[in-house]
């Protein structure tokens, strides 16, 4: 990933802003997606890792309950089938004292007598690795998924910054970089290291919500949108209120700002004025 970024220095393309700026922008009392929060001063893009967890990590550990409960309702439907045949033809010495077959009994017979016994014996192991291994795995990971930090554009600082695991990256907004595909809109910053240069941050925004294919027209919207608040202020973009704050969704856990974070955000911006913004293209 880090090779990744690092290469996509040379791609990333300088924010047009005289461009981006003549594109009209009507003020809304709803901002695009991924706005998630703005005011006077600030201006935050959601992050976009919390797809992760709504549109996979969730839906693949509900699957998997269903698939484990499915297969949990066959076999004991199983079990209640061999013990009624081992009654109906009075086969005894597959019933227990009481004339109910035991647990140890079905499963003794499931995969030795039964049609399919050895692949029956895989598929159960398969199954049990998800119930008692992958379920709570992945049940943890969704539960400790963090919100992490928005990217953020300060207006009055002219600074886009964000940080990630208590590791801060900034851009000066006047020299910020910007990359496309299909997949995301990335903005490239500059991010703290235990060096005295400064290591590279890439943060993605889709605007459409989709993890796969988003469109220029979104990018575009989502850009103007910024542009003309940070030179315009909030009422260029906002209408009748000073404050507006989505839906951030539920999170038990979340990425916090690291401590002395101007300060650190203030030797940061140094070090980055003494060796140049990115790597020119």
């Amino acid at each position: 990933m880090g090779v990744f970024i690092k290469d996509l220095s040379k791609l990333a393309l300088p924010m047009r802003h005289d461009e981006i700026l003549n594109v009209e922008c009507k003020a809304t009392n709803w901002p695009p997606q991924p706005v998630i929060e703005i005011d006077k001063y600030f201006c935050h893009l959601n992050n976009t890792t919390a797809v992760l967890r709504n549109l996979f990590l969730i839906p693949w550990l509900c699957a998997l309950i269903a698939l484990c409960g499915m297969y949990s309702y066959d076999f004991v439907d199983g079990w209640g089938k061999s013990e009624f045949s081992a009654i109906y033809f009075e086969d005894t010495d597959r019933l227990n004292d009481d004339g109910v077959m035991t647990l140890k009994q079905y499963i003794h017979d499931r995969y030795h007598y039964y049609v399919a016994g050895e692949r029956k014996f895989h598929t159960d192991v398969f199954i049990l690795i998800i119930a008692f291994i992958a379920i709570p795995g992945l049940l943890y990971w969704i539960i400790t998924f963090p919100r992490y930090a928005p990217l953020i554009f300060d207006r009055q600082r002219r600074l886009v910054y964000s940080w990630r695991k208590g590791v801060i990256a900034v851009a000066r907004y006047d020299d910020l970089r910007i990359y496309e595909n299909s997949t995301a809109l990335m903005f490239l910053l500059r991010s703290e290291t235990k060096t005295e240069s400064a290591g590279y941050f890439k943060f993605s925004v889709q605007p459409s919500g989709n993890p796969i294919i988003n469109s220029k027209k979104s990018y575009k919207e989502i850009l103007v949108y910024v542009a003309h608040f940070m030179e315009h202020g909030l009422e260029s973009v906002l209408t009748e209120q000073e404050f507006w704050e989505g839906n951030k969704g539920s999170f038990l856990f979340e990425d916090k700002k690291p401590e002395n974070f101007d300060e650190r955000l203030a030797a940061l911006l140094v070090i980055i004025d003494e060796h140049g913004q990115l790597i020119e293209s």
